[in-house]
């Protein structure tokens, strides 16, 4: 038996009967640059829903929110946070009703974990070299971000999550394969993330609406080399979306009926 869905094939013990909605307006992006109504195929046939439908389904994916500390939610340094940060708590919210899990991470600096090397990112910013430091408010979790029971929660001392963390056990443990990457900045700390993971063999989705950074340029051109080098870039609401077809079983963008043959 065959299910079918935005014209590729998949095997199943459902049939369907579909109704498609009118074709939506969101674009998703994906390797090579290329954009993509929700309905429409890339080059290889395959649309970037179904990608997001095959490779983030909630029961193999976790969602990454990375350093929303009270430090990096300072509206002097990260404008762009205030108004990120409403979008991103109602995700998180979708994300638990959606059962997949959730990591979040927070950078901490003391001087037992900086080198010389590391202080030097501060040369051309002397007044940011007191953040996140051991024991600080600025290195707590904004109050709305904090983990709860279950969820994952890593320390950092470093850009990207996976540097000498225990999060890439934790996830293989947990039998996750892809990520889904929200927090702040999107050109540091979220970035340098997604590529690590990428190159670990996760999947990797930036969630435009859930990032922010210090500026409009540095947010674009970190969502381009995600899109076209290291995963794909989409709205918060399109994986939702991708969620809610994955568990009633039709594919995204679909009304269905299924019956058992």
């Amino acid at each position: 038996m065959r299910i079918l869905a935005h014209g590729s094939e998949r095997k199943g013990a459902w049939a369907l009967s579909t109704f498609r909605h009118p074709v939506r307006s969101a674009t998703i992006e994906g390797h090579g640059r290329m954009r993509h109504t929700a309905q429409g195929d890339n080059a290889m046939g395959t649309s970037l829903d179904s990608r997001l439908y095959d490779r983030f389904h909630p029961r193999n994916t976790a969602v990454v929110v990375v350093d929303v500390q009270n430090d990096f939610c300072d509206p002097t340094e990260y404008p762009a946070a205030a108004s990120m940060l409403p979008r991103l708590q109602r995700f998180v919210q979708e994300t638990r009703d959606a059962g997949v899990r959730l990591v979040f991470t927070r950078a901490v600096h003391s001087d037992a974990t900086d080198s010389p090397v590391w202080c030097s990112r501060f040369d051309a910013r002397p007044h940011r070299a007191s953040i996140c430091r051991v024991g600080s408010h600025g290195a707590d979790f904004h109050p709305d971000f904090r983990p709860e029971a279950g969820d994952m929660a890593i320390v950092k001392h470093r850009y990207s999550a996976f540097i000498g963390t225990p999060l890439e056990l934790m996830l293989r443990a947990q039998g996750v394969q892809s990520l889904v990457f929200t927090g702040i900045a999107t050109n540091v700390c979220v970035e340098s993330t997604a590529r690590d993971a990428f190159q670990r063999d996760f999947h990797v989705v930036l969630v435009r609406d859930c990032t922010a950074t210090t500026s409009d340029d540095l947010q674009q051109a970190a969502e381009k080399n995600i899109a076209s080098i290291f995963g794909m870039v989409c709205a918060a609401d399109e994986l939702v979306e991708v969620w809610s077809a994955s568990r009633a079983g039709r594919a995204p963008g679909e009304t269905q009926w299924l019956s058992r043959r």
